[in-house]
């Protein structure tokens, strides 16, 4: 077994470990929302054996608390920039933070503008869809 190989499975093992502490992080978070609370332990489960082994919830729990705390997106912003993340595990830290912070879908659209701004029109064209033929519906 390489050094690499030693490193990926001792870091598995802290985070198995740190499960209970983790689950419980996520009440800081979204409060005692039973349906969050179920997503979250989830997310954590796979987070923590995915290929990113867990770095990818740490980040995003770091953003969460910056938002929490009140941190302008501006600044979040600016520490996001210096981050040399892969696409992939920005956009999963992106998904994590937009599903589990009170103000994730605005980190979400700062963070992939391009991409959750077409989530977010889609999404309106289907409610304005569904208002129109509710409306006409009953006539």
């Amino acid at each position: 077994m390489d050094s690499h190989e030693k490193a990926r499975i001792e870091r598995t093992a802290r985070m198995e470990m740190a499960k209970p502490y983790l689950y419980e992080r996520g009440k800081d978070f979204f409060g005692g929302n039973k349906e969050k609370a179920e997503n979250w332990k989830r997310c954590v489960d796979a987070r923590i054996t995915d290929i990113y082994q867990g770095s990818d919830l740490e980040m995003a729990m770091f953003y969460m608390d910056m938002i929490r705390k009140g941190a302008p997106m501006e600044e979040i912003k600016k520490l996001w920039d210096n981050e040399k993340d892969s696409g992939n595990a920005a956009f999963i830290t992106t998904l994590i933070v937009r599903d589990f912070s009170d103000r994730g879908q605005e980190f979400a659209e700062m963070m992939f503008p391009e991409r959750f701004a077409y989530e977010k029109a889609k999404l309106k064209k289907l409610a304005e869809q569904k208002g129109v033929s509710e409306s006409t519906s009953g006539q």
